[in-house]
């Protein structure tokens, strides 16, 4: 099983087929103009920096629950996601 250290170590063409085949989508944001897609893949969280301006990813980021919690103002059971 892919673990969140293997994740951060692949490219970012790899990271994202991996969440596009895999990940599961959870939450939506905005920021600064980037739009930023939380997504759940294996037992972790990552979050896709897209801007529509450039039309391009920026980055994909690791992303813990207490903060997933706090930039979504979301109030779910992360471990129960995570625990599938």
């Amino acid at each position: 099983m892919l673990t969140a250290n293997s994740f951060e170590r692949l490219s970012l063409i790899d990271k994202l087929t991996i969440i596009f085949e895999d990940g599961e989508e959870l939450y939506l944001r905005h920021n600064d103009g980037f739009t930023i897609k939380l997504y759940q893949l294996n037992d972790f969280l990552c979050e896709i920096w897209y801007s529509s301006e450039a039309n391009k990813i920026y980055k994909i980021d690791l992303i813990d629950e207490i903060q997933a919690v706090g930039l979504y103002e979301i109030n779910i059971n992360f471990n129960s996601l995570l625990n599938k």
